[in-house]
């Protein structure tokens, strides 16, 4: 793991008049979101696949909740334990997987993923120094890994077809 602590002593100086706080505080409230989505579909009926994929996501944000929580508090700030704010979201995907099946879940969480990639590409433009190295180096990758894994899940048509769950496409400007 890269530990960015070390970096800048002068953390003020380092970010260019850019406050980092509150971005990275908003990343690692999706983040806790995304944790407790994929921790809820290993308790719910799916295929093995499904759980697969889940277990791996869900240790993939995992640490990057472990990241984004220990450069909050290098910057001062106590960083949030977890988030209920989505429970909401946590019963709509219990309620969609029952009513819908796993390919609704997998669209779901999708939707979410592909949200928070696109809020780690808005960090660039809000972020500089170490976080932004961060992000570039560990965060982003790890949500892609995410996307690329939600991708690969395979799922059948109405003729009965396999094909992905939904195709990837990142858009790397």
């Amino acid at each position: 793991m890269l530990n960015l602590n070390h970096l800048g002593d002068d953390v003020e100086k380092a970010h260019d008049g850019k406050d980092p706080v509150e971005p990275l505080k908003e990343l690692l409230s999706s983040e806790h979101t995304s944790v407790n989505n994929f921790e809820h579909c290993l308790e719910t009926p799916a295929a093995a696949d499904l759980h697969t994929v889940s277990a791996a996501c869900r240790e993939i944000h995992g640490l990057n909740v472990q990241l984004l929580s220990e450069r909050l508090s290098f910057l001062g700030v106590e960083p949030r334990k977890n988030t209920d704010l989505w429970h909401s979201f946590l019963e709509l995907i219990s309620t969609t997987t029952s009513m819908f099946g796993e390919e609704a879940i997998l669209n779901e969480l999708r939707k979410h993923e592909m949200s928070l990639y696109n809020d780690y590409q808005a960090g660039l433009d809000k972020l500089d120094g170490e976080e932004l190295l961060l992000l570039q180096a560990q965060l982003i990758p790890n949500q892609v890994k995410v996307l690329e894994l939600l991708g690969a899940i395979k799922t059948e048509d109405a003729e009965g077809v396999s094909k992905p769950s939904f195709p990837l496409n990142l858009n790397w400007a």
